[in-house]
């Protein structure tokens, strides 16, 4: 592994990547974050922004006596260089580091050449840092058969679409009292998920990326998800032919709509207050480590593959049972903690 890790900014119409916008921050974050599990002898930041990043790097680091930031510098062939316009994948990009290969091409998702491009990287770095299964499984999948599908006519509301039925397809198989069908929703759901990331990944790549698509592409998500919750609540009424999981699906629903509807409020009513309104503060290990297990659960990817496991198991009562704790605690906490917080500003 090399001694020197360069990391070169980039500027889109004068302005810097790092700073273009407030969101634009998470590129440098991301760069932190590399350095805090990656030792170097000597970091540079070459970047024509030397006060603002040094504030920035100070604020989440502190003083680090092996960072310099410069606004030129020369290049040695054995010196590592990532550069700001490149979206990275963190995990290959680590394992080739450590390596020691120097030209770390191979582990780029994403160019940006523009403002527009802007955005997109930094939709394609949140789901890689979202989504922690699927970014080892589903993403991948998802990336090859965009790539597959780029030169041809395909378009991604196309796909969008057809996610859409293959989705609904999964909550039929949830909802029959076939154990067979069970598992083709658990396998439908799957790739009711691959489509969902190919749909974004093929709009990039033909560079035809647009609101509408991303709007539409949410609200197929939610329909999906909660037609599955409904579907394995209904699947499991027939098969103990008892009311009361009935219940639990609308309760389920309930706490899932009342989790994003929170999440909306928050920024409709709560403008610049983005932290999470339920967290474990304590930094002792052992509430790390429940912090982990709890940010590791609410993320989508895992829902649907907690929904997968349990319908192959054929014990899809432990799963609606779990989610309707899980969702209505989750959004009972979020509004205790938001009144306790800013009660006096509301």
């Amino acid at each position: 592994m090399g001694d020197k890790l360069v990391i070169y900014d980039y500027k889109i119409n004068s302005e810097s990547c790092f700073f273009i916008n407030i969101k634009s921050q998470l590129k440098l974050t991301w760069f932190i974050g590399l350095l805090e599990k990656i030792s170097f002898k000597e970091i540079i930041l070459c970047t024509e922004e030397i006060d603002r990043t040094r504030k920035f790097i100070e604020e989440k680091l502190g003083a680090m006596p092996n960072i310099q930031i410069v606004s030129s510098i020369s290049i040695f062939p054995d010196t590592l260089v990532l550069r700001a316009n490149y979206v990275y994948d963190k995990s290959k990009l680590i394992k080739l580091i450590k390596k020691g290969i120097v030209d770390l091409s191979s582990a780029v998702l994403w160019e940006i050449k523009d403002k527009h491009d802007i955005r997109d990287a930094e939709a394609v770095l949140e789901r890689i840092e979202k989504y922690p299964i699927a970014r080892h499984i589903n993403l991948k999948l998802a990336k090859r058969l965009a790539n597959s599908l780029a030169t041809t006519s395909v378009q991604p509301n196309q796909l969008t679409f057809i996610s859409l039925i293959v989705g609904i397809l999964a909550c039929i198989g949830f909802a029959s009292n076939s154990y067979g069908l069970l598992v083709a929703g658990a396998f439908l759901i799957q790739l009711h998920s691959i489509l969902d990331f190919a749909d974004g990944q093929l709009a990039r790549l033909k560079g035809i990326s647009t609101r509408l698509g991303a709007f539409l592409d949410g609200i197929v998500n939610k329909i999906v998800e909660s037609f599955c919750y409904a579907g394995l609540a209904y699947g499991l009424f027939i098969k103990y032919n008892n009311e009361f999981f009935l219940i639990i699906g609308l309760l389920v629903i309930l706490g899932h709509f009342m989790i994003e509807y929170i999440n909306f409020l928050k920024m409709r009513y709560l403008k610049g207050d983005f932290s999470p309104a339920y967290q474990i503060e304590n930094k002792k290990l052992p509430f790390k480590v429940l912090k982990k297990i709890y940010w590791f659960l609410e993320a989508w990817d895992v829902r649907l593959y907690i929904i997968s496991l349990f319908a192959v198991l054929n014990r899809v009562e432990i799963a609606i049972i779990y989610f309707v704790v899980d969702f209505n605690t989750r959004w009972i906490f979020n509004v205790i903690k938001i009144i306790l917080r800013r009660g006096k500003n509301l």
